[in-house]
Parts: structure tokens; sequence; C-alpha cells
């Protein structure tokens, strides 16, 4: 806040914004929001392909900045900090969403496994072996 008046956070730079964010400033954080809420989910969208998982890692991404605000040094553009971001958590999804297929379809074996062998024993049961005489 300047000894003017209210500090008018529109008109501030990304860089500032940020800044701001890393001490907690939640008004600058709903105007850093604003200013790339757009660029952060077109390119969020681009490499996931599904709105809804855009929507998702787009909070997580926003989430990810409000905590790590503090913690950014000023390399360039803002807004290349946060797309890293983005794109780290993309990938993260992708691993999770991996893993989870593989997850499935080890089950799945597995469960078919079982099954075989309970159909084998119910079979065996209800067809008794024919005695040779």
């Amino acid at each position: 806040m300047s000894l003017d008046g209210p500090e008018d956070y529109g008109r501030l730079s990304d860089e500032v914004l940020l800044n701001k964010v890393g001490t907690g400033d939640q008004e600058a954080f709903r105007q850093l929001y604003q200013n790339t809420d757009r660029s952060i989910y077109g390119f969020i969208l681009s490499i996931v392909k599904n709105p809804q998982d855009a929507e998702e890692i787009m909070q997580e991404t926003y989430i990810k900045v409000w905590t790590s605000a503090a913690g950014y040094k000023s390399q360039g553009k803002p807004l290349a900090w946060m797309f890293t971001i983005a794109r780290n958590l993309c990938y993260m999804k992708f691993r999770n969403q991996k893993h989870e297929s593989h997850l499935r379809i080890w089950k799945a074996k597995r469960q078919g496994k079982y099954a075989r062998r309970l159909n084998r024993r119910r079979i065996s049961w209800f067809w008794p072996r024919r005695s040779r005489s």
C-alpha cells in the first residue's frame, strides 16, 4: 500500500505481483490469477488434452504458486516459472495414470487367474471324472 492510497494491483507487473504473493498478499494473488489464468489453462490443456484434467491441474498449479512464491527467484518472466510448475504437474498426472493403469491390469490379471482356478474347481466338482471300467 502506498501513502497516496490503495495500490492499483492491475498496473503491477506479474513479477511484482508474484513477489507480493510470496509475502502472502491475497489481492496480488487474485490479480496474478486474472493476468495468467487463460495462458496457464491453454498451456495445460495443450498437454493433457482433457478439459477436466486441465482444470484440476490448473488448481494444483495455483496452489503450488501460492505456496512456493516466497521461494521464487527472478530469472525472467514469472509466467515461465508458472508454466514449469504446470508442466511438472501434468507429467506427474501422466505418471500417476500410468501407474494406476498398471495396477488395474495387474489386478485384472490376478483376478483372472483366480477366477480360472475357481472355475476349474467348480467344473471338477460339477462334472466328476469318469471312472475307467
